[in-house]
């Protein structure tokens, strides 16, 4: 049987398979199911990730993958498996008793696949790896996990992030987790997850000295919630990861902060900031507490004593945060000599007295590859703008100073004053392995747009350009339509709330044509007409991967699209 012109098995591998990855691969469960009953004797891992399984289609696959003895690792993450897959799958584990890696994260098991699940689970005593991530997972399934846990105690990585446990599901949970001596890795960020979770998680991590890396990102831990946690944190000596963003912890957590991080020397990523998930209402209100109750000194001096003990730190993230520029100088100096390669300030209200101290670290951190200042997002009535002024971004650019092999740089609404592009073109220059640029809402001149351009035709490796808001005129559009034309790689385009007109979206749609592998284009608020829209749409026929394309307050409705496009007003 030929399965995407792959056919002739026995010519492969009269054997039998030890290895079968066929995820992200259309029809990869068939392509499966066709080999398995040749492999049962020696396969040991099976990636059918990516591949739109359902429960029907595992429902097929299951009777022959049961009889893979000698599994050990497999992976059915990204697929459509839904509650009723908990018992199919539970049919087929209860022959695999050697599973050690049983990855599942993006599906739909919810409660009632997991509880289905469990009995098997509970079973596979050498599992070392369990990956139920993004699953709408619920406060029943923290009970239901709790008891195919006891017998586990070899599990070293336990992912249960971006599902709803609460308080309620993890408090069910910890007595099951306290056992897992071994446990390294444990992910539990975005888990609706308040202060009370606070005080369990405390108790229990008290018991796990091997813990490398905890992710407790996007829950509502607050000030109360980390103090209690904090007394556990200076324990895991052996921490290297810790996530904390977006948790609510203001300046009254931030001396225990500082203890706890003091004592974990042998951190490489520390994440502290606010991320920008879809929908962000409690996000925003989390960035609009931290906007109210800045970092006092107290805290910056604790928290810049421990940074300064991190010699192997290389991912730091304290974006909204509310830095003041008087705390920035104790900051640069704590990290001076530390081996950066990660740095987000984003949304922190560094003004023009923050630019010494920004300079310092820049100067001293030649290995950074990923710098964002810019801002998480616009919003109205508050300005946490990283206003650093022209005189930073003339340092950044000197060359022999700062970082020269950056691979994502964020400037969004930085205000460098008229020189912007100019002393930008100089930036990028001296970087042109940049694959993401975020200039967003940086103010260009048509003199500054030209050299800026011409700095952009030398970046080819770039995928994600955001020029949003930056004043393009027609002129400056077509300008940077003969850079575009350079970047093949390019998968995301925001050219939004700027002026590019008919000629520019004309130049622009020609730039268009060589980027197959383009999946998002906002080109929305540009006063496109008719002229624009029928070029631009010319373009758009090339690009099969499209998945999002925006062209709101265009003067056309394009409806020969069959892609998602947000049109009109």
């Amino acid at each position: 049987e030929e399965v995407n012109g792959w056919g002739g098995y026995a010519g492969l591998r009269p054997g039998g398979l030890e290895d079968l990855k066929a995820g992200g691969v259309e029809g990869g469960g068939v392509l499966a199911a066709v080999w398995l009953q040749k492999s049962a004797a020696s396969l040991t891992a099976m990636d059918v990730s990516l591949n739109r399984l359902g429960d029907g289609e595992l429902a097929a696959l299951a009777p022959a993958m049961g009889e893979l003895r000698a599994m050990t690792r497999l992976d059915l993450r990204s697929n459509s498996l839904g509650a009723a897959a908990g018992g199919t799958l539970c049919s087929a584990l209860e022959h695999l008793g050697d599973i050690r890696e049983l990855l599942l994260g993006m599906n739909e098991f919810g409660d009632d696949g997991v509880a289905a699940l469990a009995p098997a689970l509970g079973k596979l005593r050498y599992m070392t790896r369990l990956d139920l991530s993004s699953n709408l997972l619920g406060a029943a399934a923290g009970s239901t996990l709790a008891k195919a846990l006891e017998n586990l105690e070899d599990m070293r990585e336990l992912d249960l992030d971006i599902n709803k446990l609460g308080d309620e599901g993890l408090a069910a949970l910890t007595p099951s987790l306290a056992r897992l001596r071994c446990l390294t890795r444990l992910g539990l960020s975005s888990n609706s997850l308040n202060s009370k979770a606070g005080t369990k998680l405390g108790e229990t991590l008290q018991r796990m000295d091997e813990m490398r890396e905890l992710r407790l990102g996007m829950n509502e831990l607050g000030d109360e919630g980390f103090k209690a946690l904090a007394p556990a944190l200076e324990k895991l000596c052996y921490m290297t990861r810790l996530d904390l963003s977006s948790n609510s912890i203001h300046h009254e957590a931030g001396e225990a902060l500082g203890k706890a991080l003091a004592r974990l020397g042998e951190m490489r990523e520390l994440c502290l900031g606010v991320w920008e998930p879809p929908g962000a209402t409690a996000w925003s209100e989390q960035l609009d507490a931290a906007y109210r109750s800045r970092n006092t000194a107290a805290q910056s001096q604790a928290l810049s004593a421990a940074l300064a003990g991190m010699s192997k730190l290389e991912v730091l993230h304290l974006s909204g945060n509310a830095i003041s520029p008087k705390c920035m100088p104790d900051l640069a100096t704590a990290v001076h000599s530390l081996p950066l390669t990660d740095v987000d300030l984003r949304s922190n209200e560094l003004g023009v007295n923050a630019v010494d101290a920004l300079s310092d670290l820049f100067a001293s951190n030649h290995r950074i590859q990923r710098l964002r200042l810019g801002i998480v997002v616009c919003h109205e009535g508050r300005n946490d703008r990283n206003e650093l002024g022209t005189l930073c971004l003339n340092r950044m650019a000197e060359p022999g100073v700062g970082p020269s092999g950056l691979t994502v740089l964020d400037l969004s609404f930085c205000h460098f004053g008229a020189v912007a592009g100019n002393l930008l073109a100089l930036l990028l220059e001296k970087s042109q392995g940049l694959t993401d640029v975020n200039l967003r809402g940086i103010s260009l001149t048509d003199e500054g747009v030209g050299e800026l351009a011409r700095a952009l035709t030398q970046l080819e490796d770039v995928t994600a350009l955001d020029m949003s808001g930056t004043r393009l005129k027609e002129s400056g559009t077509t300008k940077v339509a003969e850079a575009l034309a350079r970047m093949d790689k390019m998968t995301s385009l925001d050219l939004s709330w700027n002026l590019m007109g008919t000629s520019g979206a004309s130049a622009l749609a020609d730039a268009l044509g060589n980027m197959p592998k383009m999946t998002s284009l906002n080109l929305s608020n540009n006063n496109l007409r008719a002229g624009g829209l029928a070029a631009v749409a010319g373009s758009l026929e090339r690009m099969f991967k499209m998945t999002s394309l925006d062209l709101r307050r265009a003067k056309r409705v394009i409806s020969l699209l069959s892609i998602p496009c947000f049109i009109g007003p």
